[in-house]
């Protein structure tokens, strides 16, 4: 540290959303005299044993913000950087890094810490508050090293996490294991449902990209899209093609998913409140799906991932028919809030059937199409 030997690389993550950098993680590298550089492995146990990660840590934010007056305006940013839990024993090192913060002017969301899932679990109160004081400052919170733990769901519902990273052994093993894939998917459809990021790390082969695509993953990391790379040459990249085509067919999955839950949660919140007295306060109760299709996590969908699928066949259609269920869902809702009984909503309930298997029809086409747009010859033109 004396010497300044250490630096940051960065490598950059991959939006499979919108194909494109979205971010990057900063890595610690040590530099040494003659030139070799050492990666962290060799050096962070026994910075650790040493009891020296929080200077360590100390060390690096100056680095760090250095780097960001470069980086802060470019896709690579959020950074994330890795911290311990030993880093928030006290609060020393929140105070640096607001201090900075506000020496700087970086916004606080163009950062974001990095803590492995065993870091969360096994640290105290005080660790927990110091890492909230970042959080409520704005900056993200990923949880590294995601499924490596024996109580990863425990721990991310007690932590204010925005981000986890699936382990680059998971995404090793996902495609030589039904057990680790299913694992894999699951941790995927556990972000999309806490509407939190996810990152995979360690991808680097092209069928381990595309199974990630295909499940609905929002981010890669790892050599297939690019190795770590110091401020230099990252900034000289123009663009990352460790592979040729990205269509975001596993949002389309994402989506019936979601609509399947809609629909049953509407249609139980639609019988259980007709099966009650007319002027039952429950009837009142809001224990409904978003009833607004601009607001339902599909309507979001389209908002966001949903545009670079426009030029898919059926897709304005999907759109359309996803409001005519909510039309219909809203009337059903207004006729029980009415006192309406059974009899009565069930030719409400039939057509929300027709319409919600009409949407379901569009969404499998739509991934149909996708799929075939993703691996068929002419796929490198979208």
């Amino acid at each position: 540290m004396a010497n300044q030997e250490f630096c940051l690389f960065y490598q950059p993550k991959y939006s499979l959303r919108h194909s494109g950098v979205a971010g990057s993680e900063a890595l610690l590298r040590w530099r040494r005299a003659d030139g070799s550089m050492l990666p962290p492995a060799e050096f962070i146990p026994v910075a650790e044993r040493a009891g020296l990660l929080p200077r360590l840590t100390s060390h690096i934010v100056p680095l760090l913000f250095n780097d960001m007056a470069t980086l802060h305006k470019t896709p690579y940013t959020p950074v994330s950087f890795n911290a311990t839990a030993s880093d928030f024993r006290d609060d020393r090192l929140v105070r640096q890094i607001l201090g900075e913060l506000s020496a700087s002017g970086i916004a606080p969301e163009q950062l974001e810490v990095e803590l492995t899932e065993g870091e969360a679990m096994h640290s105290g109160a005080q660790v927990q508050e110091n890492v909230q004081y970042l959080r409520d400052a704005g900056l993200g919170l990923a949880m590294d090293d995601f499924g490596t733990g024996y109580s990863s769901v425990d721990t991310l519902s007690r932590w204010p996490f925005s981000t986890i990273k699936i382990d680059q052994g998971l995404i090793g093993r996902m495609l030589t294991s039904e057990k680790n894939a299913h694992i894999v998917r699951s941790a995927i459809r556990l972000a999309h449902e806490l509407d939190i990021d996810l990152v995979a790390e360690g991808v680097e082969q092209e069928a381990q990209y595309h199974f990630l695509l295909e499940a609905g993953a929002s981010k890669v990391q790892g050599y297939l899209i690019s190795r770590p790379l110091g401020l230099h040459e990252l900034m000289a990249q123009s663009q990352f093609t460790g592979c040729p085509v990205s269509i975001a067919v596993g949002t389309i999955h994402m989506a019936i998913m979601d609509h399947i839950q809609w629909r049953k949660r509407l249609v139980s919140f639609v019988v259980r409140s007709a099966m009650l007295a007319p002027g039952a306060p429950s009837r009142q109760l809001a224990d409904h799906p978003q009833l607004t299709a601009s607001l339902c996590a599909i309507g979001r969908w389209f908002d966001s991932a949903g545009p670079g699928l426009a030029w898919l066949a059926d897709f304005e259609r999907a759109k359309l028919v996803h409001d005519e269920l909510h039309a219909v869902g809203a009337r059903a809702v207004a006729r029980v809030r009415e006192g309406a009984g059974l009899a009565e909503v069930t030719p409400l309930i039939d057509e929300l059937q027709r319409v919600s298997l009409g949407l379901l029809d569009i969404l499998m086409r739509l991934e149909n199409q996708a799929l075939v747009a993703l691996y068929g010859p002419k796929c490198a033109t979208h």
